[in-house]
């Protein structure tokens, strides 16, 4: 369910596009206990840095995502995703 929010969310950076720039970053986030995303970081590059502060953007625009199961409200939840740019 995560994974469907985060791509719902993605935006291909025009000027990526363009260059025909490609990868997949690897990034860890933080969820509060009622979903809102508080952190993100970039924890494995594309190699190219509009690619990369997409990954993050995308994941805050996905805020809230579903609360984790069973979390307090108070909790914080780190999760990792890979988020994948491709040309199609």
């Amino acid at each position: 369910m995560v994974n469907g929010r985060l791509e719902q969310a993605k935006t291909y950076p025009r000027l990526a596009r363009m260059r025909q720039e490609q990868g997949t970053a690897q990034v860890r986030f933080a969820l509060a206990g009622d979903g809102r995303v508080t952190a993100c970081t970039v924890t494995g590059s594309t190699g190219h840095e509009s690619l990369d502060e997409e990954a993050c953007a995308l994941v805050f625009r996905a805020s809230p995502l579903p609360p984790p199961p069973g979390a307090a409200p108070n909790a914080r939840v780190e999760l990792s995703a890979p988020i994948r740019f491709s040309i199609r």
